[in-house]
């Protein structure tokens, strides 16, 4: 009996096998990148400029392989073996690229930077070394789709399904590597362990392709004729040539899009290594199952100019849509989010959801697109690498074209939502240019779900879209109630109530920034503030001068963040300062600092003050200059990449460029951290300089004070300094004290504590390659909890009393300063140990003062024998003592008036009205607001209760009101108390129906009123009154308010 032959084996592999390849393919690709945008963004910065050269050498080198490969893959008689080969090679030089990335540092710094080189001269030495580290590898990963393509499509798959199922599965790999990445990988191992990992698992992947490629025969090259060319475009019914510029435009708006998307997405997610993973990894999700999807509806329909037109007319209805939800998306985002506290697994489905809707559609789309315009251009295997390599080639370009001019140019000048409104009309054209293609067939003009599908993009697109809300509010992390959704009437005022105080926005190269004028210029940076002109002086002031103080005889110092410039400003004021370096990311702070001039001291109008724009990271190691002091005070570390400027190479950067003796002062937040990363960043402060100590700024920032030599606290020369400008204005203003007792109020460890965390068995220390700074603060952000422990063996083993070189200090009188220190900035103070008697009563007296209990507090004042010490103690006795109309607070107004004449000046109308003097009461305050205008500095407490002192006053009497409503009619210095005088105002015209005063006090709320009852039915009785041109409208809104409730009114009132 014969027995059969067996048969051939194919030439064709199966794709099931080449889709688990690419699946490992795509997973190892992903992490590679992530890990060289990481590695190389700590040698360039992570400026635009920087991550743009990165990606543009990424892209750039995938598109070129993708058009060299492509066809050297059809000519491949063993594609297979070529994949296999390609990974290999990618792995090997993956697995290197780590050292290249060092030589490229090292050459970097050699030639100075942009800092020397200027921009164009340093960006061409960026992509000239980007291409020296990863231009190899990202050229052969261009051509492992076109490969893989070319073994398992079949010259039978006339739609070329099977290059959906690939193009899905490498595309879902990536989806796995940004994941891993993300919540597993970068943590645990670092950037290089897991890029390593990634290595083998590309070798793996490669030895699995070769392993398979034995078993398959060699493939013949199908012979190609330009009839076969003519047949595919006749088709397809458009040339070729459209079909790659349809391809090359995809390209540009889509990534041009993500641009916009992680910018809408950073204030609701909250701006986090994780949101940011979380926001690829759907985006990359969208596209694979798009490319899933792909041959599932072809799968008897022939890809025609019809379905191209519908993909782009869907692709921007799903942009559209999300941008006409506007500001729902962000009661949504509040609405989702976790309570505090919650673990980091909590976050992620909102995370999702949230990226879900604005982004999955779309992205979606684009992954069926991609494979449909493959199969434009051909059929089953002929060509088939060519063509994935020449679709990819021009895709590539494009996105590399969209994601450079996105970043440096229409980002910044369209705006975010200006952005997506030009995506959306480019989308729409592109699917008129299909169209037109379509329409030349007879049987293809029955189309109605693009033209509909376009319909409604238009509609959606050009509607309002987010406000600020959705922009400048800081609802990922954390600091948004969800209060605000118990009713939709509280809804709706938060969101009228963020409209109207959001003063000033705009679309920066790096960031989104804004101002909030509720109460001081905040300045909000990608939707959360990051610091207030008045309301965090304490830090901002403070911070730099007290390496001043610290130094014996500061000339240059540096500071990391210009923020509202006055860390600078002040400074730039000290006689001895020569020079003032800035480093600064965001040009677009420098706007803030303009406007800030009253706290900073004019800093941008010092020529001492140079303002250095790039990321410090950059900055620091090539800048020719050496400092005394350094001032680091960056954004919150929990924000991607600001916790690069916490590390041990960081500090040995910094360490680098100081001059001997020099000091390095490093601000760290105690609240949203955990105790593991506090005890990190002293750890690695402490393992590269000998001695730390430890100070508060405010009462929950800390500075750490590095330097080569424990330091010996001359007390003789601080009391010089301190007695001299601008440190006795700065202690007055930012913490209202003075003297050397007030000064070291604010020590709280010396470098034995720094020293035993480092020194412990098994110190965890923040590095580059593994960041767990970045990722503590990731996971602790919207948490409040305290690391008050954290400090208490200070107390015990008695770490906290400075070394003095001469004089001496009065340590009772350091802890009752520290409490009336705290008292005004209107936090509880905690009671010292080992005070004596008087001494406890005078803290009690201070926590009646900080409660705003004035007759308490005076009143255990007056158990103790003491005359009050500095302006906290002078306040608390000479309100109590005016309250009561008591003329002993007559001398102590007059000393405080030196000062504080504005707080004097309020103090003391409260002192006349209390003795039936309103006339002189009223010009006290007259004057003091006036004054006001000018000088920030006056306590806020203070000038709260002298504007309930208004109140009483013109709500009593017509003419007073008219008075002190004209004195109101001016903003305070950088905004202070904004929405206590604009409320005011409006109650100060309550009493002055005859006048139109109503008018005036409720045009600065326009168009975005007060949305609470009482305010609405003011302002709709005073328009009415006096026939304003928005009676009606007023009228309504009232109506609208009153139809707030229920489930009915979460459809009306948003």
């Amino acid at each position: 009996m014969t027995q059969p032959r067996p048969s051939p084996p194919s030439s064709s592999a199966h794709p099931l096998k080449v889709a688990l390849l690419l699946f490992g393919s795509g997973l190892s690709a992903l992490v590679y990148q992530t890990a060289w945008q990481r590695e190389l963004r700590l040698v360039f910065g992570s400026s635009t400029a920087a991550s743009a050269a990165v990606l543009a050498i990424f892209i750039g080198g995938a598109g070129a392989g993708s058009l060299l490969f492509g066809k050297r893959s059809d000519a491949s008689p063993r594609p297979l073996r070529l994949y296999g080969r390609l990974e290999l090679a990618i792995a090997a030089l993956a697995a290197v690229s780590p050292f290249a990335i060092d030589l490229a540092r090292i050459v970097y710094r050699a030639a100075g930077g942009t800092f020397l080189l200027g921009m164009t001269l340093g960006t061409a030495l960026r992509l000239a070394l980007a291409a020296l580290v990863i231009g190899a590898p990202t050229v052969l990963m261009g051509g492992t789709l076109p490969s893989a393509a070319r073994s398992a499509e079949s010259q039978t798959d006339t739609q070329r399904r099977a290059v959906g199922w690939l193009y899905a599965a490498n595309t879902l790999g990536a989806v796995a590597g940004a994941t891993l990445c993300t919540l597993l990988l970068l943590e645990t191992l670092g950037t290089r362990g897991a890029l390593w990992v990634a290595a083998l698992l590309n070798a793996i992947v490669a030895g699995l392709a070769l392993l398979v490629d034995q078993r398959l025969a060699p493939m013949t090259e199908e012979p190609t004729s330009k009839a076969d060319e003519n047949a595919a475009e006749s088709k397809a019914n458009m040339p070729p040539r459209f079909v790659l510029v349809f391809a090359a435009l995809s390209g540009f708006l889509f990534f041009w899009l993500e641009l916009v998307w992680y910018r809408l997405l950073g204030p609701l997610l909250g701006g986090t290594v994780y949101t940011f993973g979380v926001i690829l990894a759907v985006v990359l999700l969208g596209i694979g199952l798009g490319g899933l999807l792909y041959p599932l509806l072809f799968r008897k329909r022939a890809p025609s100019a019809r379905g191209l037109a519908l993909t782009a007319a869907l692709e921007a209805l799903f942009v559209a849509v999300p941008f006409a939800l506007g500001d729902r998306l962000a009661v949504l985002a509040l609405a989702v989010r976790p309570e505090a506290g919650a673990g980091l697994f909590h976050y992620v489905p909102g995370w999702i959801a949230l990226t879900a809707i604005m982004a999955f559609p779309a992205a979606l789309v684009a992954g069926v697109q991609y494979p449909l315009l493959v199969a434009l251009l051909g059929e089953g295997r002929t060509r088939v690498g060519s063509h994935l390599g020449t679709v990819g080639a021009h895709n590539t370009l494009g996105a590399m074209v969209g994601s450079l001019a996105g970043g440096f140019l229409l980002v910044p000048s369209l705006g975010a939502l200006g952005s997506m409104r030009v995506v959306v009309f480019g989308l729409l054209a592109m699917a008129a240019g299909a169209a037109f293609f379509a329409f030349r067939v007879p049987a293809l003009r029955r189309m109605i779900a693009a033209p509909l599908s376009a319909a409604l993009a238009f509609a959606a697109i050009l509607t309002p879209g987010p406000s600020a809300v959705l922009r400048h509010t800081p609802i990922g992390a954390g600091r948004v109630d969800r209060v605000l959704l118990d009713t939709p009437a509280f809804t709706r005022a938060w969101i009228e109530d963020v409209k109207r105080l959001i003063i000033w926005q705009t679309e920066g190269r790096e960031s989104s920034v804004a101002i909030d004028g509720t109460d001081g210029i905040a300045m909000v940076v990608n939707g959360k503030i990051d610091g207030n002109a008045r309301g965090d002086a304490s830090t901002q002031v403070m911070g730099g001068l007290l390496g001043a103080l610290l130094h014996p005889d500061p000339k240059h110092a540096m500071v990391i963040g210009f923020g509202t410039g006055s860390s600078a400003g002040w400074l730039g004021k000290v006689p001895a300062m020569e020079r003032v370096d800035v480093a600064e990311l965001e040009p677009s702070m420098l706007e803030i600092g303009r406007r800030c001039a009253p706290v900073n001291e004019d800093v941008l109008s010092n020529p001492k003050v140079r303002v250095l724009l790039g990321d410090a990271r950059e900055i620091l190691p090539t800048v020719p200059a050496r400092y005394d002091v350094v001032f680091s005070e960056p954004s919150n570390p929990y924000r991607a990449g600001v916790a690069s400027l916490f590390t041990q190479e960081y500090y040995r950067a910094v360490r680098g460029r100081l001059k001997e003796g020099g000091l390095f002062l490093q601000w760290v937040q105690i609240y949203e951290i955990d105790v593991e990363t506090l005890r990190t960043i002293y750890a690695t402060l402490a393992s590269v300089f000998p001695a730390v100590e430890t100070w508060y700024l405010g009462w929950s920032d800390l500075v750490l004070v590095a330097s080569e030599a424990p330091l010996v606290h001359d007390t003789d020369l601080l009391r010089t300094k301190l007695a001299a400008e601008p440190y006795r204005r700065a202690l007055l203003n930012a913490w209202r004290t003075e003297g050397i007792e007030g000064l070291f109020a604010h020590y709280v460890a010396g470098p034995p504590f720094a020293r035993a965390l480092a020194d412990v068995p098994g110190a965890v220390y923040n590095t580059d390659d593994r960041n767990r700074v970045e990722f503590g603060f990731a996971r602790a952000v919207g948490n409040f909890g305290s690391v008050s422990t954290f400090f208490e063996p200070v107390r015990h083993r008695k770490e906290d009393r400075p070394k003095l070189k001469s004089g001496n200090l009065d340590f009772v009188r350091v802890a009752e300063d520290r409490a009336a220190q705290v008292a005004g900035d209107g936090s509880d103070p905690a009671m010292p140990e080992h005070l004596t008697p008087e001494a406890e009563v005078r803290v009690q007296a201070l926590v009646n003062y900080a409660a705003g209990n004035l007759e308490g507090a005076l009143a255990k004042w007056g158990f103790q024998e003491q005359a009050p010490v500095g302006p906290v103690e002078t306040t608390l006795v000479a309100e109590g003592l005016a309250w009561k109309a008591d003329d002993a607070v007559l001398p102590l107004l007059e000393r405080h008036a030196r000062d504080f004449p504005i707080e004097a000046d309020v103090i003391r109308a409260r002192y006349e009205y209390a003795k039936g003097r309103r006339a002189e009461a009223v010009k006290l305050l007259e004057g003091a607001f006036a004054a006001y205008r000018r000088d920030p500095w006056p306590s806020t407490a203070v000038m709260n209760r002298a504007m309930d002192l208004t109140r009483e006053l013109g709500q009593s009497a017509p003419a007073d009101a008219r008075r002190l409503f004209a004195a109101l009619d001016t903003p305070f210095s950088v905004l202070v108390l904004e929405s206590t005088r604009r409320s005011l105002r409006v109650d100060l015209s309550e009493v002055l129906p005859e006048e139109n005063a109503c008018v005036a006090a409720f045009a600065i709320f326009e168009p975005h009123p007060p949305w609470d009852e009482r305010m609405l039915g003011l302002r709709r009785d005073c328009y009415a009154r006096f026939m304003h041109p928005l009676a009606a409208e007023a009228s309504r809104a009232t109506e609208r308010r009153a139809a707030c409730v229920g489930w009915r009114g979460w459809l009306t009132c948003l």
